[in-house]
């Protein structure tokens, strides 16, 4: 999560009432962990959108209609 590690405690420290992170692969499990606890600490919401995911959100917006190698 960054180059210092500390892009999830920056996220939490913005005034959101859901954070949000999307990445180009899958998410690691250790980043899960991290949002899971910020999450609870901070008592806020967080999704996370994987490649995966990404796809069918944009196929169903009607933004794309065939993706190989996904």
């Amino acid at each position: 999560m960054g180059k210092n590690g500390d892009q999830g405690i920056r996220l939490f420290r913005e005034a959101a009432d859901v954070m949000v992170v999307q990445h180009c692969g899958p998410i690691a499990s250790s980043v899960h962990h991290l949002m899971d606890a910020l999450s609870v600490t901070n008592k806020r919401r967080y999704m996370a959108i994987d490649a995966d995911a990404t796809v069918r959100i944009l196929r169903r917006a009607g933004r794309i209609s065939d993706v190989r190698n996904v």
